[in-house]
């Protein structure tokens, strides 16, 4: 009688191919599989499950992202009144991050979430106004869309 690690073991022909299966699981045809590599198409609006499988984007992503687009470091515009990178900064944390205002605040040098609440809601007001800062806001969210690796 075989012990029970052993009966594991003899699952698996190879570590690669122990490798291979802890990566994903997939039941179907291998022409299936290969679907399911395809980038998912769907309005994440109407179809909250998209949404779900897309994981949310880093913070230290998101200042990265902010940063280059204003050429400045985050230091250097995050308490600059009137500047819109910090506001910007929040409202693609809240999008693509899926951050709560609490921990955006923590993370933007302990504010208030109510503080955060108010910049995202002003920001939000504020993109349809200025058509510049929204096609801006625009590629800056096609590069968090990105998969990071």
């Amino acid at each position: 009688m075989t012990s029970r690690g052993n009966e594991r073991k003899a699952i698996f022909r190879t570590e690669a191919d122990r490798r291979h299966f802890l990566r994903g699981l997939v039941l179907g045809t291998a022409a299936f599989a290969r679907n399911l590599r395809r980038p998912l198409v769907g309005n994440p609006r109407e179809q909250s499950q998209l949404e779900r499988l897309v994981p949310p984007v880093s913070w230290p992503r998101i200042i990265a992202v902010v940063e280059q687009a204003k050429r400045e470091r985050w230091g250097e515009f995050i308490g600059r009144h009137g500047d819109w990178g910090r506001d910007a900064a929040f409202w693609l944390g809240r999008g693509t991050g899926r951050l709560s205002l609490a921990p955006l605040g923590e993370l933007a040098g302990r504010l208030d979430y109510a503080a955060v609440g108010q910049a995202v809601s002003r920001f939000d007001k504020r993109l349809p106004k200025e058509p510049a800062l929204r096609r801006q806001m625009n590629h800056m969210k096609a590069q968090l869309s990105n998969v990071e690796t």
